[in-house]
């Protein structure tokens, strides 16, 4: 038989129905639709628990909801989870598979706390339970503790991703003239290990570097997301005036930049 494979990135916080349709190659002509749901928190698993000694940012619910609202609304929000409530009190844990950030949650009637070091998992948690909550016309009480010494946290998890990536800039700037080396003396051994290891990796990193616009500004895109995040949760409308600034950091990238960017006032 016939296989078709196509591999999407998915953008934490947006969701949608991925349509298509399979069209097999018989008579009479018949078509069948798969639709998958994306969810916004897709790109999240469950695993067994969270590591207890990282920091968390916090959000805690009170209203007059039940175990099965509450359910339902992260049902909205994640994959894997049970189609209805299994327990009075009801545990989830789940870790981001692309940068490692984790997410605690536990709810019952009228009360629920989510805790996760990605501050933007919680804002997306934060909006969908707020709309769902507004459409069934259910009052929720909603406070959010924003925990600074997350952000370093998680600036570290997305630095290797974007270290990798600013480094193959540099890398693929040596392919030719290393190549080059080799064709004029046959024997490269008295190169230093990490010029040789550029030279035998040459085609990957410059089949990497083909994609790297796209995996940076996808990287990018996610820090920016965070900073946003990070002072909307904290009531600032906008902070537009400062995303040039982180922008260009980032291009520039050095984590120590980043880090200490986050950590200033915006006042």
């Amino acid at each position: 038989g016939s296989r078709f494979q196509i591999r999407l990135r998915t953008v934490e916080g947006l969701s949608g129905t991925l349509s298509a349709f399979v069209v097999p190659a018989t008579q009479p002509k018949t078509a069948h639709l798969i639709s998958v749901s994306i969810k916004p928190l897709a790109l999240h698993e469950k695993t067994p628990d969270v590591s207890p000694d990282i920091p968390m940012n916090e959000l805690r619910l009170s209203g007059p909801f039940t175990v099965t609202d509450m359910h339902s609304w992260l049902a909205q929000c994640v994959n894997e989870l049970p189609s209805r409530p299994t327990d009075d009190e009801m545990v989830i844990c789940y870790r981001s598979t692309f940068v490692g950030t984790q997410l605690y949650g536990r709810y019952s009637k009228g009360t629920a706390i989510f805790r996760s070091d990605s501050i933007t998992t919680i804002s997306v948690l934060k909006d969908i339970i707020s709309k769902e909550a507004t459409g069934k016309k259910i009052q929720v009480s909603m406070n959010v503790d924003v925990k600074e010494e997350t952000f370093a946290h998680f600036l570290e998890l997305v630095h290797p991703k974007l270290n990798y990536q600013h480094a193959l800039t540099q890398q693929v700037r040596m392919v030719e003239p290393l190549r080059e080396v080799q064709l004029q003396e046959g024997e490269t051994k008295f190169l230093h290990p990490e010029l040789q290891s550029v030279l035998d990796q040459a085609s990957d990193i410059q089949q990497q570097f083909e994609l790297q616009p796209q995996k940076l500004a996808f990287l990018h895109n996610m820090v920016i997301s965070a900073y946003r995040h990070k002072w909307r949760l904290r009531g600032y409308q906008s902070v537009d005036h400062r995303i040039k600034d982180l922008q260009k950091l980032l291009e520039s990238y050095n984590l120590e930049s980043v880090s200490a960017f986050f950590s200033e006032s915006i006042d």
